[in-house]
């Protein structure tokens, strides 16, 4: 079965969004990000989704960035996590933390 997942944390203006697929490979955390890039298959992406996201994030003084997901076990991103300007440098490290 297929599973959204979206958490909300007012106190520091953060989000969080997950779901069931099979999430990103580690060394394409940040490769993601970047115009252009895709992984989906010729012709059904044109790699330009999450660096706008990322684009917007910023302008607005937020960060956008991959995280590990703690319930599954290889190293691959399963979370999308924006994070308000007065949180994005101090709880970034933190959240990465467990990524390998």
């Amino acid at each position: 079965m297929k599973r959204i997942s979206i958490e909300i944390d007012c106190k520091r203006l953060s989000l969080a969004y997950s779901d069931s697929g099979p999430g990103i490979a580690y060394e394409n955390r940040e490769e993601v990000f970047r115009p252009f890039f895709t992984l989906k298959p010729a012709g059904k992406g044109k790699g330009l989704g999450l660096y706008i996201a990322r684009e917007i994030a910023e302008y607005h003084g937020a960060s956008l960035f991959l995280a590990e997901d703690e319930d599954h076990g290889p190293p691959r991103a399963r979370r999308l996590q924006v994070l308000s300007a007065s949180d994005s440098e101090a709880s970034k490290p933190q959240l990465l933390h467990g990524l390998r």
